[in-house]
């Protein structure tokens, strides 16, 4: 049995966390930039507690949201590593430049970025993003490695020039809109327990590898209903799941000349690969070990 002194012990420490914990929430709050010129990330006269509101409030750090839009158009630039629960844009239009540090955004919350660019001058930088939640990426321009952990994710638009990687884990099934260009290396692993589409409305454009790892008993939807996706790196394919499947829903995609299409170091072991209006450049010949093929013309 416990002493009396251990148990009170035990409950003064707990009731130190519970409000710890209180407290940050409390601290939690929106911070919306208002700056109309460029300014620094970590400079309190940039930010406001209301749009368009008056410079002053705290800068946004962790636990804190950071808002953009169109009634502060100044660049925003970094000075220090940053870590913030959410970040997003609509009507902002300007550049958040990382400056070589990490914007980390980790919260667990919504996170919809419009019409945004983030570059860093100098590289390198890293913005990463880890929420449970869905985030939607629409006409954003990213000119940094883009690390994504979360519940589902939306390419609707845009421009990444740089190394993408995404985890999703959620159990909610996403759309693509599609629209995007890729000129680096692209990894999508989905752990999730539903689909990953992309291109429902528009064609996607990738410049370089494509990794697509399916562990979800659902499966990825590539190039879904939009005319004239391009592949013009190297397709890997690895599945444990439901499958693969390009051009489900009269989709095309085209694999350019020089590129191969191929099963990965994972396997293909469950599931289907499925090839629907899938034209390749090229002569290169191709052998599959995979649980089942179907090829639709």
């Amino acid at each position: 049995m416990k002493s009396r002194g251990l148990v009170s012990s035990e409950r003064r420490l707990l009731s130190l966390l519970i409000a710890i914990i209180l407290a940050a929430n409390v601290n939690a709050a929106d911070r919306y930039w208002v700056s109309l010129g460029a300014g620094f990330w970590n400079d309190d006269s940039n930010w406001s507690t209301t749009s368009g509101g008056i410079g002053g409030a705290s800068a946004p750090s962790v636990g804190d949201r950071a808002i953009f839009n169109s009634n502060g158009t100044g660049d925003c630039e970094l000075s220090a590593p940053v870590t913030c629960a959410s970040i997003s844009s609509g009507g902002y239009n300007g550049t958040v430049d990382l400056k070589g540090h990490q914007l980390d955004v980790d919260g667990n919350i919504q996170i919809i970025l419009d019409d945004i660019s983030f570059d860093s001058t100098p590289a390198p930088a890293l913005l990463y993003i880890k929420s449970t939640a869905k985030i939607t990426l629409v006409n954003t321009d990213i000119h940094v490695p883009l690390e994504i952990q979360a519940g589902s994710v939306d390419f609707n638009g845009g421009i990444y020039s740089e190394n993408v990687s995404v985890e999703v884990t959620g159990t909610s099934s996403n759309f693509g809109l599609g629209g995007c260009m890729f000129a680096k290396d692209v990894e999508i692993e989905n752990n999730g327990s539903s689909w990953f589409l992309m291109g429902r409305i528009n064609p996607d454009k990738f410049g370089a590898r494509l990794t697509l790892t399916n562990n979800s008993p659902s499966r990825f939807r590539m190039a879904y209903s939009s005319v004239g996706t391009e592949y013009h790196g190297d397709v890997v394919l690895n599945n444990n799941g439901g499958g693969i499947w390009f051009g489900e829903y009269y989709g095309t995609a085209e694999l350019m000349n020089g590129a191969t299409i191929t099963v990965g170091s994972e396997g293909f072991t469950n599931g289907t690969l499925r090839l629907r209006g899938f034209k390749q450049n090229g002569l290169t010949r191709y052998s599959f070990f995979v649980h089942l093929v179907q090829t639709l013309h």
